[in-house]
């Protein structure tokens, strides 16, 4: 969302007015990942494996796999549950 975020123009009306506010709301400390996990209802072994290869991809990014961020990504697939290596 940040990087998202950084991208998008200054004009906050290019962002629809639900994520401006979602945008401007985000609490990162209150952010529950496993709430959010089962409103996305993913329950197809399919779309948790996209959810999975996104998250890597965008740890990815800037070509440093940080512990916390290596951290995120096991708890995201135990909750999941699944191995990160099943993603593959």
């Amino acid at each position: 969302v940040r990087q998202v975020r950084v991208d998008a123009p200054a004009d906050d009306e290019a962002l629809p007015p639900d994520l401006q506010r979602h945008v401007r709301s985000f609490n990162r400390t209150r952010f529950d990942m496993v709430d959010t996990l089962m409103r996305l209802r993913l329950n197809d072994l399919t779309h948790k494996k996209a959810l999975m290869r996104s998250v890597r991809t965008i740890i990815k990014a800037d070509a440093i796999m940080r512990d916390v961020e290596r951290d995120y990504f096991a708890r995201l697939a135990q909750t999941l549950r699944m191995a990160p290596s099943d993603i593959d």
